[in-house]
């Protein structure tokens, strides 16, 4: 892989969930959480010196499985994808989860 993200949190099947990656390329390192919690902090292929994501520097992107394994696929619905031009801080997530959470919001 040249970057991955695992969180240890479950997904709630059959229920809305909350998942958020995030990639810091001057850290060079990517977290994913699940329902505001993170997991643990993935770092790039140190043999990929100048790896990022910027557009047309990598080969794709895939949601919902692992790009060499096939077998362990996401079957759901995925309603709303954001992109933020940063990485967003553990807080902020926390705080967007917790208000979708609590009032219901749309984001």
């Amino acid at each position: 892989d040249m970057v991955s993200a695992i969180s240890s949190e479950s997904l709630n099947m059959g229920k809305w969930n909350f998942v958020v990656f995030t990639w810091s390329r001057k850290k060079n390192e990517a977290v994913a959480y699940v329902n505001g919690i993170p997991g643990k902090i993935g770092k790039a292929d140190p043999a990929l010196p100048n790896f990022n994501l910027q557009y047309n520097t990598h080969t794709h992107c895939e949601l919902g499985w692992k790009g060499d394994d096939r077998s362990n696929q996401f079957s759901g619905g995925i309603r709303e994808i954001i992109v933020w031009a940063r990485p967003l801080a553990e807080e902020e997530i926390q705080r967007i989860y917790n208000l979708c959470v609590k009032k219901k919001v749309k984001l």
